[in-house]
């Protein structure tokens, strides 16, 4: 059975607009135990602690070379390696467009994820919103849009009404706008009503789409080990049911951004960290992406050294980003070819099944 290490960093829940920790990223190892302790022993045998942290080993300069020369090793063997990244404000762009632009669309009989077009909408308004509108104008929006999913009080969805509703001398403005008046019109206060549990969080949606890439790479029987004071840990039946084996194979998704079930990982384990050299591993894998990410989602400053010398070397490894790009264009984005089945649909069919535990 091939042994998967999992772990996370700058997970804030629903709280996606944390000034700390402006990305959140999954990282995964695959790699056994016993190829782990080795890998611990050879770049961090002069750490004394038993537990080995990111958080501690960047605080000193020595130990940030260990886990420098530890991510150039992955680098090189990035076989080895899946990264999911998400900028944290961008992703609530798109779940605004999810939620509310895709609500009106779909009732005039047209689908946005066709070619894309979601995501070259989500990317205009990231970045045209604050141009055109100003950055406190574009905070306040991803503000109010959090506070009322999050929150789903009357009075937080009349702050973001009123905010979208505001009338405006600016016409490219009133354009953008428009689409979420148009959601807002269509949903109406249902919005904060009819919306699944944690419909912000990012650990569940993220770790499955790095298991579905791990898949892709690896046959035979998974044993997927995860840290158990993770917020996961907290969601196991719904994840073990999305794990599960005997799901009818389903092919979901858009265009490249596609996914196949059952993704089939036969056991998951939560176990401590302490005891477990692979997600201490992937930990340090998962907080020097974070550093870095954070290092370009804050303009790459230069009194960084650290975040800068992580993303020199950690260049050659693959990651999966939700980030936005000023190129977004269907051709530019990959976003040409054919759509399978709606993942929103087939994955909350399973997870209305799951029994509450």
């Amino acid at each position: 059975m091939v042994q998967i290490f999992l772990d996370e960093s700058g997970n804030t829940g629903e709280d996606l607009m944390n000034k700390d920790q402006p990305v959140f990223v999954i990282a995964s190892l695959i790699l056994d135990e016993t190829a782990c302790a080795e890998l611990k022993e050879k770049f961090f045998r002069n750490v004394q602690a038993r537990e080995l942290k990111h958080s501690r080993l960047s605080r000193n300069l020595n130990r940030q070379k260990m886990v420098l020369e530890y991510v150039d090793y992955l680098s090189k063997n990035h076989h080895l390696v899946k990264l999911n990244v998400a900028h944290k404000k961008f992703v609530l762009v798109t779940r605004a467009v999810d939620i509310l632009v895709e609500t009106a669309a779909h009732q005039d009989g047209f689908d946005i994820y066709e070619k894309g077009f979601n995501l070259a909408l989500c990317h205009i308004d990231f970045y045209t919103m604050p141009v055109i509108a100003g950055e406190q104008f574009f905070l306040a929006f991803l503000e109010r849009f959090q506070s009322m999913i999050r929150l789903r009080t009357v009075q937080e969805y009349n702050s973001f009404h009123s905010l979208v509703f505001k009338e405006h001398t600016d016409k490219d403005l009133s354009e953008i706008l428009d689409w979420f008046r148009a959601g807002l019109a269509v949903c109406g206060p249902n919005v904060i009503r009819t919306l699944p549990e944690n419909s912000l969080d990012l650990a569940i949606p993220m770790a499955l789409k790095n298991m579905a890439q791990c898949r892709a790479s690896v046959s035979g029987k998974i044993h997927l080990i995860h840290d158990k004071s993770s917020a996961m840990s907290k969601e196991a039946v719904i994840w073990d049911k999305l794990m599960d084996p005997e799901l009818t194979p389903t092919e979901i998704g858009y265009d490249r951004r596609r996914a196949s079930f059952p993704i089939a990982v036969e056991q998951t384990s939560f176990e401590a960290s302490q005891d477990r050299a692979g997600i201490q591993l992937a930990d340090i894998l998962a907080g020097a992406t974070a550093r870095y990410a954070g290092w370009i989602s804050k303009g790459e400053p230069e009194t960084d050294e650290y975040g800068k010398r992580l993303w020199v070397v950690m260049q050659d490894i693959p990651v999966d980003p939700i980030w936005p790009y000023p190129q977004f264009t269907p051709e530019e984005l990959g976003t040409t070819g054919p759509n399978a089945a709606d993942p929103i649909e087939f994955l909350a069919r399973i997870i209305h099944e799951t029994p509450k535990h």
